[in-house]
């Protein structure tokens, strides 16, 4: 009787165990299958054995998309940029970035900020960052704060290294009336 059960048993647990291609196609979309995700994470870039940055983030995706890896984070990222003496110097904030691995270029989308030690801000659309050249760029409409200086900036296009010490803004505007909580 125990090996009637036994064989039972046996026979149950094999045919209760087929699953269709269909079935895990619908649990795992082809998308995601080649995507790697972290969470709650955050990232160094160094620079000769000097952290030169830091990259905080909630959630982290890495994909292929044609020759080039790409790293998402969808639900947005923080950094922080370091001087030489491993000091914070500079912060960007964005609600959404999506990094070239191989370019070493990053767009940050959605309610960008970026601001300096000195208490100086940016705020935009989009902002780009050279990680190479150390450089941080924008073609789109932005509002810089200074209120060491006391003073309000608007325009079209910005260019500075990523301390933010020191800018160009490419063409100056009157009032800023453009939004800049767009994901364009």
């Amino acid at each position: 009787m125990i090996r009637f059960l036994f064989l039972f048993a046996l026979i149950a647990c094999c045919f209760s165990c087929v699953t269709k291609e269909k079935d895990i196609a619908e649990l795992f979309p082809e998308e995601e299958i080649n995507a790697e995700y972290a969470y709650d994470g955050y990232l160094l870039y160094s620079d000769s054995a000097k952290v030169r940055v830091r990259l905080n983030y909630p959630i982290l995706r890495k994909y292929k998309e044609e020759n080039d890896n790409m790293t998402e984070f969808p639900e947005g990222m923080e950094v922080e940029f370091f001087d030489n003496n491993q000091q914070p110097s500079s912060w960007l904030i964005s609600k959404y970035a999506l990094r070239n691995d191989r370019k070493a270029n990053m767009v940050a989308r959605d309610s960008v900020v970026l601001y300096n030690s000195d208490g100086d801000k940016l705020e935009t659309s989009e902002l780009w960052w050279d990680e190479n050249g150390e450089e941080i760029y924008t073609e789109k409409f932005v509002r810089i704060t200074q209120p060491g200086k006391q003073d309000t900036s608007y325009g079209y296009g910005f260019r500075a290294q990523q301390d933010f010490t020191e800018f160009e803004i490419g063409k100056f505007s009157g009032l800023g009336t453009l939004p800049i909580d767009n994901k364009n």
